[in-house]
């Protein structure tokens, strides 16, 4: 892409019910193939985590919740495999059936699940400035929703600026896919503090909105 990447994706998967989310997270699947010449995706190792902690610090991203066997990294093949690009799915946990204080308390609150099943995020999405304008984030946004998304069956909620919203829209494209816009309400609860904040933090620092969009099949 040609600007910088930031966003935050969020997954309700409808099949399982969101206990199982505690207890397990989302792997990438092997290295292969990446659609951009001179690039391939593969997992991210405990050695790029000090690597993929600085590339989000120096964006300005939120730097919580980077484990790395959630992350997909694209290298660069012609620079000695240096990271040009990453991402990851990073699951919620659902505290009202957590059996713990704080799933008490939220059940006493009768603070329900307002999604269906597990609910997900893709966060931490960085491409490199060298590497930007090259289709290299788009393709990272495609892989990340081929290996780790059940396309038939989850919902992918995305946070991100409003004037990168299109670039979404044109990344899943090719997938039969589209990212239509979400109204407040609709977004799920854990996410609502978050976008409220993110909202304040748009407009002061980028003069532009935090938007909500759920991806879904491209009908037009």
């Amino acid at each position: 892409t040609g600007h910088s990447v930031h966003a935050r994706v969020f997954v309700a998967r409808a099949p399982r019910r969101c206990l199982a989310l505690q207890n397990r997270t989302r792997t990438c699947a092997s290295s292969s193939s990446f659609d951009v010449r001179g690039y391939r995706a593969r997992p991210a190792g405990e050695d790029d985590a000090g690597k993929i902690a600085s590339m989000v610090l120096r964006e300005a991203m939120n730097p919580l919740g980077l484990k790395t066997d959630r992350f997909l990294v694209v290298e660069d093949d012609e620079n000695s495999g240096e990271i040009a690009a990453f991402g990851q799915l990073k699951p919620w946990p659902c505290l009202y059936r957590q059996q713990n204080a704080v799933g008490a308390v939220i059940r006493a609150l009768d603070l329900k699940p307002d999604w269906s099943g597990e609910l997900y995020e893709m966060a931490s999405i960085v491409v490199a400035k060298k590497h930007r304008g090259k289709g290299v984030g788009s393709e990272l946004v495609r892989q990340l929703i081929t290996r780790q998304h059940d396309i038939e069956n989850d919902n992918l909620v995305l946070l991100t600026l409003a004037g990168t919203s299109e670039f979404y829209r044109q990344a899943v494209s090719p997938l039969g896919l589209t990212f239509e816009r979400l109204e407040e309400e609709d977004v799920p609860r854990p996410i609502k503090p978050e976008l409220f904040w993110g909202k304040k933090l748009a407009r002061a620092v980028a003069n532009d909105d935090l938007v909500v969009l759920k991806l879904g099949k491209d009908k037009g």
